[in-house]
């Protein structure tokens, strides 16, 4: 118990109630989120209980107003409570008084122009209709800051629910096309899931500093674009001798091709099956996934189908545009260098060794003369940027890899989005899908 509680307790002269109080161990946080059926157990006597309970309906209505602005009130289901109608306990009749939960009502523009930054924010989403990530990481640590100044390091899952909201009716652009629109910012936790979105990271990872906890580091695995495979269409002794035969010859290329398209589903297994082997242990394994041009697609198409055609089919007529519009919102793990690199000694360059793919660019700033994906230290040229991205994409999923953290919330995006994957969806992603659907 700390001093505020005591505090209350000896200001409305319930000096008695104080051990009970510090027994359970309440705080502020949880005095002010006392209901009346937890207020019976711990005042089980009547006429302390009474003023009690005057005392904080007080209280709890007067801190609602002054910390969140003018406040909805919401009725719940009645529980029954005393209330005195004389001075002795005798004379006390039991009639239902409703449960109140108060839930307060932000104001988002007002919390904003307290602020530089807020006020820069702020100018911005009402001139472009969108923010970059900078921008929005600075938006939710305004309001999260607000929301601990008023609620404490624990705000209720209503009150974060409050803020998201409001926020989007303040500023529709900021809206999902998906749901209700809010659930990047907060989506309450269900069914045993923690609540996730913006303001809900936020607040947890202050949390965490503030406890200064230091767990041991641990690495968990990324299994938002993991899906189940097909059962390989032929038999497991064919598929084996196929794949001996891949490893031993180079051509004639037509019967290469025909080989690791008939072997594909048995190689998307054995790749998943074997998750702790290396770039290299799977290409030893299945060498020509990189020494025969179109070999990452033609497997990513078996396991996908006509999915692997959608980066191509929308880029033009849809992505385009929008995405040179947020261009300062993504990153997809691309080095650019200037033209004439030689490609050996990048490639021997300890940066080239990433355990990952990804896509380096060879120009000028302004146009882009070569395009590749690095894989394993090799450098697989590209006819242009797009075919090298939709490439880098692929290799994620036929080599089983995850994506990297710098940039993974950009492949995640083409994931959901573009290739219409389905998987775990997170808030940095629907952030970007709303920046991206904000013309329409």
């Amino acid at each position: 118990m700390d001093s505020f509680v005591r505090g209350k307790l000896v200001e409305w002269q319930l000096p008695s109630l104080i051990e009970t109080f510090n027994d359970e161990e309440i705080d502020e946080e949880s005095f002010m989120l006392l209901d009346d059926r937890t207020i019976t157990s711990l005042i089980p006597k009547v006429g302390l209980r009474v003023k009690f309970l005057k005392y904080h309906k007080e209280l709890v209505k007067k801190h609602g107003v002054e910390n969140a602005s003018p406040s909805a009130v919401h009725i719940t289901d009645t529980e029954e409570a005393t209330v005195a109608a004389g001075d002795n306990a005798e004379d006390l009749a039991i009639t239902p008084l409703p449960f109140i939960q108060i839930i307060p009502i932000f104001n988002i523009k007002e919390i904003l122009m307290a602020s530089h930054e807020g006020r820069w924010i702020s100018a911005a989403l009402e001139k472009e209709k969108s923010i970059t990530i900078k921008q929005r990481r600075a938006l939710v640590r305004l309001l999260v800051a607000f929301l601990i100044e008023k609620f404490g390091e624990m705000p209720t899952s209503d009150t974060k629910k409050a803020m998201a909201v409001a926020l989007i009716e303040e500023f529709p652009c900021l809206k999902d096309i998906r749901g209700n629109g809010y659930e990047a910012f907060y989506t309450a936790g269900r069914n045993h899931h923690p609540a996730t979105g913006f303001i809900e990271e936020r607040l947890r990872n202050i949390r965490k500093r503030m406890r200064k906890l230091s767990r041991p580091q641990r690495h968990e695995e990324d299994t938002s674009h993991r899906m189940v495979i097909p059962e390989p269409t032929i038999p497991t002794e064919r598929a084996q001798s196929l794949v001996k035969w891949l490893k031993n010859n180079h051509a004639p290329i037509n019967q290469v091709v025909e080989n690791m398209k008939e072997t594909a589903l048995y190689r998307a297994k054995w790749i998943r099956q074997n998750r702790t082997k290396s770039i290299t242990e799977v290409l030893h394994e299945f060498p020509h996934l990189l020494n025969t041009p179109g070999m990452i697609s033609q497997d990513f198409d078996q396991v996908h189908g006509e999915t692997g055609l959608k980066l191509f089919e929308s880029w033009a007529n849809f992505f385009a545009d929008r995405i040179l519009r947020i261009a300062s919102l993504v990153s997809l793990g691309r080095t650019f260098h200037k033209v004439g690199t030689n490609m050996v000694e990048f490639l021997n360059r300890p940066e080239s060794t990433k355990n990952h793919p990804f896509v380096m660019v060879m120009g000028n700033g302004q146009q882009i003369s070569q395009a590749f994906v690095i894989i394993n230290g090799q450098a697989l040229e590209q006819s242009t940027l797009l075919a090298a991205v939709d490439l880098c994409f692929k290799a994620f999923y036929v080599f089983d890899m995850n994506y990297p953290k710098q940039c993974a919330s950009t492949w995640e995006f083409m994931q959901h989005v573009v290739f219409q994957i389905e998987g775990n969806e997170t808030s940095a992603v629907r952030f970007l899908r709303t920046s991206l659907f904000a013309e329409e």
